[in-house]
């Protein structure tokens, strides 16, 4: 079943595809949970939380935007308030799939590294510099998208990835990770990030 036949069925009031979305954006919610909680267990405790939240709010879903672009609006709200309500300091981790293996055990530590020391950059950011850079980076939205899913013009995208990269990159300045951009600047990874 595709997103046009889930928006038929919830306008019928069956919501017996909603386990289908699950599969279909389990692993993507996950990773967001993830690099929310920088927590595997945690992570899994907040995606739960997440696809809930969003079944009981699809009552509320008047069909403005597509059903995945009011997932991902309801799992940036969830995943922010879960994080303020933490009560201990996160311990940074890498998620796993920004963990690219090497070809030999050295490569590996050396890419977990670096992970980790960007993933704790990262939650050092505002809460709209790390949505903005969540949603292009590891969601791959365009700026179209993401102007839609965080409720601004995409101008605004636009300035608010500019700001959150010179951000990320200033709290990167002196980890050793830190490199200018070079190449392709549309390359989406987080190699061209920092």
């Amino acid at each position: 079943m595709r997103e046009s036949e889930w928006l038929e069925a919830l306008r019928e009031g069956d919501f017996g595809w909603f386990e289908e979305l699950v599969e279909a954006y389990q692993h993507r919610i996950y990773a967001l949970a993830y690099r929310k909680t920088l927590d595997a267990s945690e992570a899994e405790d907040l995606a739960q939380e997440i696809f809930l939240q969003f079944y009981r709010k699809l009552p509320l879903f008047r069909g403005e935007a597509a059903l995945s672009t009011w997932l991902y609006r309801v799992a940036l709200n969830c995943a922010a308030s879960y994080v303020r309500k933490r009560r201990t300091p996160l311990l940074p981790g890498a998620p796993p799939e920004v963990v690219a293996g090497g070809e030999t055990p050295g490569d590996g530590l050396l890419e977990r590294e670096r992970s980790e020391t960007v993933m704790s950059a990262l939650s050092r950011l505002k809460n709209k510099e790390r949505e903005v850079l969540e949603l292009f980076y590891f969601q791959r939205y365009s700026t179209a998208m993401i102007a839609e899913v965080l409720g601004i013009a995409p101008r605004g995208v636009e300035t608010r990835l500019r700001r959150a990269r010179e951000s990320l990159r200033r709290a990167l300045t002196g980890t050793g990770y830190f490199e200018e951009v070079t190449g392709d600047a549309s390359e989406r990874s987080i190699r061209a990030l920092v």
